[in-house]
Parts: C-alpha cells; sequence; structure tokens
C-alpha cells in the first residue's frame, strides 16, 4: 500500500484502533529548540525523515524517500497544538498537505485528541500518551515488527519497554512503545519515545502480495 492510499485510509484507522534524494545527512539541520514532550513550549520544534522497505528485502529496498516532515509547536488562545509539515525539498510534498491538532499537556502525559490527520499519530487509538507510567511488559525486536517475548506481534494498548532498538542506521535506547488495535486493515503501527522525545513512528502493512513498513524517524 503506499503513502497517498494510506494518507486516504488514516481516518479509518483511528477509529479503530525512488527518492529524489536519500541521503539524511543532507536534510535540514536538526533544530536546537527541540520538541520535550514532558515540557511542551511554543516555538519547539523536531524534524522526522520519512523511510519505507519491503519486509521480504529490508536492505535491498529501504530508502529514505526524500521526505522531511517538521512539526513545530505553536500556541494560541485555544492552548497549544502541533503543527505538521513537509519541507519545500520533500518528494511528496505537493501530495501532503499540512496538518494542525491540539495538544495537552498534563504532569505526565500527553493528548492528543484530534488525531485523524496527523502523519505520526493517526493510527494511535488512545488519545492519551503517558509518559512515565510504569511499562506493562518487556518486548523484543523482530524481523519486522515489534514481538512480545512469546514472539507474536505486539498489538494493544499496553506500554511496552524494549531497551535498544536498531534498524537500518536508527538506534534508539530506553524506548517505551505504543501501538494500536487494528480492527478494518492487517495493520501493525507503533509510536517509539521516552519522557522527552518522540523518537519514530512506524506502520506495517499487508496487502496481501507485500507487506510495507512505512514510517518517520526523528532527524538527530
Amino acid at each position: 500500500m503506499n503513502s497517498k492510499i494510506l494518507s486516504l485510509v488514516a481516518p479509518l484507522l483511528l477509529f479503530a484502533c525512488k527518492s529524489d534524494n536519500d541521503d539524511p545527512s543532507s536534510s535540514p539541520a536538526d533544530p536546537k529548540n527541540t520538541i520535550q514532550l514532558n515540557n511542551l513550549k511554543e516555538g519547539q520544534q523536531n524534524q522526522y525523515l520519512r523511510f519505507s522497505a519491503n519486509c521480504s528485502d529490508h536492505n535491498g529496498t529501504f530508502e529514505y524517500t526524500g521526505d522531511t516532515l517538521v512539526v513545530t509547536v505553536l500556541e494560541d488562545g485555544e492552548g497549544l497544538k502541533f503543527f505538521e509539515e513537509f519541507t519545500k525539498n520533500s518528494t511528496h510534498m505537493n501530495e501532503e498537505i499540512p496538518s494542525i491538532h491540539k495538544v495537552f499537556a498534563g504532569e505526565d502525559y500527553i493528548l492528543v485528541p484530534e488525531r485523524q490527520l496527523s502523519y505520526l499519530f493517526f493510527f494511535y487509538g488512545n488519545d492519551t500518551i503517558h509518559l512515565t507510567k510504569p511499562e506493562d511488559i518487556n518486548l523484543n525486536q523482530g524481523s519486522c515488527f515489534i514481538e512480545y517475548p512469546n514472539g507474536e506481534p505486539f498489538i494493544g494498548e499496553e506500554i511496552g519497554f524494549l531497551s535498544f532498538y536498531e534498524y537500518q542506521d536508527m538506534r534508539y535506547t530506553n524506548n517505551r512503545i505504543v501501538s494500536c488495535v487494528p480492527m478494518i486493515l492487517d495493520l501493525d503501527a507503533y509510536l517509539v519515545y521516552d519522557e522527552t522525545q518522540l523518537k519514530m513512528s512506524q506502520t506495517r502493512i499487508d496487502d496481501f502480495t507485500s507487506v510495507i513498513i512505512e514510517g518517520y524517524t526523528l532527524l538527530k
């Protein structure tokens, strides 16, 4: 399933639960005032590189798609908001439109109530992302998805913990992981984060001919 189709089905999933430039080093510089989930303030900004791969051949098909998603914290009379938009040099910028949605900052959580059009959060069925609540279960990294200890794909509303995540040149430690409960399509999806940063948003879609990974990783 390509990214354009995924954009069309994203609102439904919420209620259920070759690149011009493949070199990430040429993407825009990482901002100094990065988004701090536990201390959200206007003007904070993160940048995420978009990637994709076919599960049957990770090394041969993995690519950075040439798209950089910029997420900025805004504040107006209604409170804080996440504003998501692609940079002008992004490959798919003509297909993708900006997304803006409210975010509420609690003492140890953030709440994103309207996620339908978010590129990062659209699949997450629970509107609350707990930052310090104890994890429910230790997880493993599978070849194409995050696993329970018994080898089954991690799907559900638990908060998982994965001490080390490594995929291609992405490496993250001390990771909290939350997923979704797919009801309509065969989709697994994850948010990988810690108390301060959203590190990755990833989807895994089985369209009956292939299994495709797509997602966004934090530009560091």
